[in-house]
């Protein structure tokens, strides 16, 4: 019942949100709720739309609507209408809510969108912020996009407004893009005017080599025919770089075929620029009068396309040039003229700052609302979705405490069953664990108990040897076989010894060994011997130890009976682990070369033919001898010998 309670309250408290939580959606005509309901569809796509609404602009100079576009398609339309028609802020308006209530159906239609947005931004004077949004457009925009025309003029949108923002290396690059394109598309019109807008764009950062290469090719008459005033431009555009390299004789060359084509066109557009730049090649040559009327021609194209900043200017220069001559009267003319158009400036810059400043708050108002509108409206969504979900969830909970209650009751009886089951498991596995507990135990110690016993045979049978050596009958050669035989029968001895000592008799330390086994054959020898290790503590199974121990018991006694030395025997045992290659080398100090001595091991002797076996028994490699006159005994025993890793090299010396 409380729960119950608690759901009722929840699902009152998320009615009254939703009654209360309504977005204010009526600041612009945007029908939300048919936007919502045709979310998805698509009549016209992206490609589609783009070639209808440039074509309409072309052909018909404004947007048409096309038959049969959707609630998404026809606001498109309509914020590219109002873009059109220079209503800017209603064209921001429904591209941002477009954007922030993401009703785009496609990456490429989210990039459209920022575009036309960027460029709202841009004709209401708001650079940066508009090159911010070009920047997240290009190059991923292109491509979305088919007609390498559409390509070429969006690129061109964009390497304006960089230029705008007087970021001209980026500007040059996005022209390059622009160029190639119009180029694989052959399209003349674009080509031509792309190639004058780089060598001005290249003339800007000073790149002058540059700016002359693509201002020149512009100069091809066959683009007369496609635009004529850019074809004039060209030869206009070039008067600069000869006026920058002091050749004001070839910059009035150019600017003269310019002239004379703008006039033939006719056509007053360009004139401006082109006189003043006629005024300062005039003025460099020292033709202060030349200059002084070109730059009065200049001041009249200015006032008549009424041109404050550049009328500013040219009284500047007009003033300049006034005062070279001394001419008093026309400089305070002059100067008067431009005091008044400084007042008439000052007003325009005043107002233009002021509608700037306008227009960015009221984007700013645009964008702020867009957000507050998305967001309430997820609000309202995410809470009628809330109260669909409590609904159901109520519904569910019912059946599911209906559910426990039977389940609790089931899940009790079955629990019992199957505690008492494992207890009487758990008993058992007890008790099994301590049968096998005292059955390994017994086992452990009953082979203990063996390789004691074994050990002890052995000693027996040595000590029978020892007891016949003593026999005064027995020649020396006797004696010797006898010896070796007792040494091979000690070391399987000291081997079972070490077994029933260790703690776990499955493998043995066979460093330890080899220890105790060199003690004794020095302490049973007379000579002077000395045996050094150089092994680590290896972990060794039983069927490796015993073979390897007889091998290296073998290789100790025949040291000892051939090495002749005068100094004392010195033996030495090195053991080498190279990419899981396991190595022992075994080497004396005998006088004679190694390929001399144990002519008897060599020869088919019972000590080679026992090394051999044995070692063919571990399967391992031997290598006999070493270089060419080296002295004493040298052989390397090759295999996989240890069973678990050894510890550090320890360099005992017995």
């Amino acid at each position: 019942m409380r729960l119950a309670f608690l759901l009722i309250a929840l699902l009152a408290s998320l009615l009254l949100r939703s009654q209360y939580s309504e977005p204010n959606l009526q600041a612009y005509p945007i029908p939300f709720d048919q936007l919502e309901l045709e979310k998805g569809e698509v009549n016209y796509e992206l490609n589609e739309i783009i070639q209808l609404i440039e074509d309409s602009i072309h052909i018909n100079k404004k947007v048409v609507i096309p038959e049969g576009a959707n609630e998404f398609e026809r606001l498109l339309f309509t914020a590219r209408r109002a873009q059109h028609n220079d209503s800017q802020l209603v064209a921001i308006t429904l591209f941002q809510n477009l954007l922030e209530f993401q009703y785009y159906r496609s990456r490429g239609e989210e990039l459209y969108l920022k575009l036309l947005l960027a460029k709202s931004l841009q004709y209401i004077g708001a650079n940066q912020m508009a090159n911010q949004r070009m920047g997240e457009v290009f190059p991923e925009l292109l491509n979305h996009l088919k007609s390498d025309y559409i390509k070429a003029f969006f690129l061109g949108h964009y390497a304006e407004l960089l230029e705008k923002v007087e970021d001209y290396e980026t500007a040059t690059e996005v022209y390059r893009d622009k160029l190639k394109i119009s180029q694989g598309a052959k399209d003349s019109a674009l080509i031509y005017e792309c190639q004058n807008r780089l060598g001005l764009t290249f003339y800007k950062i000073g790149q002058i080599d540059s700016a002359a290469h693509y201002l020149r090719a512009s100069q091809n008459p066959a683009f007369q025919k496609v635009n004529a005033t850019l074809y004039a431009f060209s030869f206009g555009n070039f008067a600069p770089i000869f006026l920058d390299r002091a050749q004001y004789d070839s910059a009035l060359y150019y600017c003269r075929i310019e002239e004379a084509m703008l006039k033939s066109i006719p056509t007053t557009v360009g004139l401006h620029n082109l006189y003043n730049t006629m005024a300062e090649a005039f003025q460099n040559l020292g033709m202060i009068d030349s200059a002084i009327y070109y730059t009065n021609r200049s001041i009249y194209f200015a006032e008549k396309r009424n041109e404050l900043e550049l009328l500013s200017e040219d009284y500047q220069d007009l003033i300049r040039y006034y005062a070279q001559q001394d001419d008093e009267s026309s400089m305070m003319k002059a100067m008067s003229n431009y005091q008044q158009l400084s007042d008439s400036l000052l007003s325009y810059y005043k107002s233009a700052y002021e509608l700037e400043e306008l227009k960015t708050s009221e984007f700013f108002r645009i964008y702020s609302q867009a957000q507050r509108s998305r967001e309430n409206f997820e609000v309202l969504s995410q809470s009628n979705q809330q109260l669909f979900m409590v609904i159901i969830s109520l519904g569910v909970l019912i059946a599911i405490m209906i559910l426990l209650m039977f389940y609790r009751y089931y899940s009790r009886k079955q629990l019992a069953l199957i505690n008492e089951d494992l207890t009487e498991k758990n008993q058992d596995l007890a008790r099994y664990n301590e049968i096998i507990t005292e059955s390994n135990q017994r086992n452990e110690l009953l082979l203990k108990e063996l390789h004691h016993r074994v050990k002890n045979n052995l000693q027996i049978v040595s000590s029978l040897f020892r007891l016949q050596m003593n026999s005064k009958k027995l020649s020396e050669e006797s004696m010797g076989i006898f010896k070796i035989a007792q040494e091979r029968i000690h070391s399987i001895s000291l081997l079972h010894k070490k077994i029933y000592q260790s703690e776990v008799i499955s493998n043995l330390d066979f460093k330890s060994y080899l220890e105790e086994l060199s003690n004794e054959i020095i302490e049973s020898n007379p000579e002077k011997l000395k045996i050094t290790l150089n092994i680590p503590s290896i972990q060794m199974s039983i069927d490796t130890a015993l073979p390897l121990g007889l091998i290296f018991n073998e290789l100790f006694t025949n040291s000892i009976k051939h090495a002749k030395v005068d100094n004392g025997i010195e033996i030495q045992l090195d053991f080498s682990n190279q990419n899981g290659k396991e190595s022992f080398i075994y080497r004396d100090n005998g006088v004679q070369e190694t390929n001399e001595i144990f002519k008897d091991l060599k020869e088919g002797s019972l000590g080679r033919e026992l090394i051999e076996l044995l070692s063919q028994q571990i399967e391992a490699d031997l290598n006999y001898g070493g270089a060419n006159g080296q002295k004493g005994f040298y052989l390397e025993i090759t295999g996989s010998f240890s069973e678990v890793k050894h510890a550090p090299i320890q360099n005992p010396e017995l």
